[in-house]
């Protein structure tokens, strides 16, 4: 009888650790999933690169890191901020335009910067900040330098859209966005600046880079190998 007792005893008592084991395995999935989406919806992002717009920082099949504390902590339905700081001059952003869904641009302008381009050259406060650095086939490579920043843009040497912007000063509150891709990119030359609210990350890495067969109705079409080349390469 003792024995049978003893017996049933450890079962109870391993019925027991198993059931605590248990409970604490699926409590730390439970966890860990919270996190992740928590992650996800107020730190961090992973965005794919849809467009050649800002080439050659940026190529489709690119898959890009964009950190959404950069600019401050957004509270949830409302448009305040914890800590909010303002984007700078050469920031890489994702935001959101009107129902077109998320774009990829670089800050040009910030409030109160007067934006011109002419002759294919970016000026900002009057300063050029452009400079001729090579050609490339039907491109013009230059070199543009602010925000402590330096980065590359290419104009097609037959498109003149890229080569004027008339004066303009960046209001209160909003930026003043370019592609690099000067020649191929639908920007605030297009729709003025953008209010700083519309900004959801700023762009930091590439995380992953998949080589691409092309495009099919806008939608990048992946050939599957790996540009390892690419991989964790800093955005500038």
């Amino acid at each position: 009888m003792k024995s049978k007792s003893r017996s049933a005893g450890r079962e109870a008592f391993l019925r027991k650790v198993r059931k605590i084991y248990v409970t604490e395995f699926f409590e730390a999935i439970a966890a860990a999933i919270v996190i992740a989406v928590l992650l996800r919806v107020f730190v961090v992002s992973v965005y794919r690169v849809p467009t050649e717009s800002m080439r050659p920082a940026l190529i489709p099949g690119d898959f890009i890191v964009g950190f959404k504390t950069s600019y401050g902590l957004k509270i949830p339905f409302t448009d305040q901020a914890i800590g909010r700081r303002d984007p700078k001059r050469g920031d890489v952003v994702i935001f959101e335009q009107a129902d077109a869904g998320l774009f990829i641009k670089r800050v040009v302008g910030i409030p109160g910067d007067r934006i011109e381009i002419r002759d294919g050259k970016l000026s900002i406060n009057e300063l050029i900040v452009s400079s001729e650095r090579s050609r490339s086939g039907e491109w013009d490579l230059m070199d543009e330098s602010f925000g402590g920043s330096t980065h590359r843009v290419m104009i097609h040497r037959e498109r003149a859209e890229a080569d004027f912007l008339a004066p303009q000063v960046v209001p209160p509150g909003h930026v003043f966005l370019l592609g690099d891709l000067r020649s191929d990119s639908i920007d605030s030359r297009h729709w003025g600046p953008i209010s700083i609210d519309q900004i959801e990350a700023r762009a930091s890495f590439i995380g992953m880079s998949l080589r691409i067969r092309g495009q099919d109705d806008g939608n990048v079409v992946p050939e599957g190998r790996i540009r390892f080349d690419r991989i964790f390469k800093t955005i500038e």
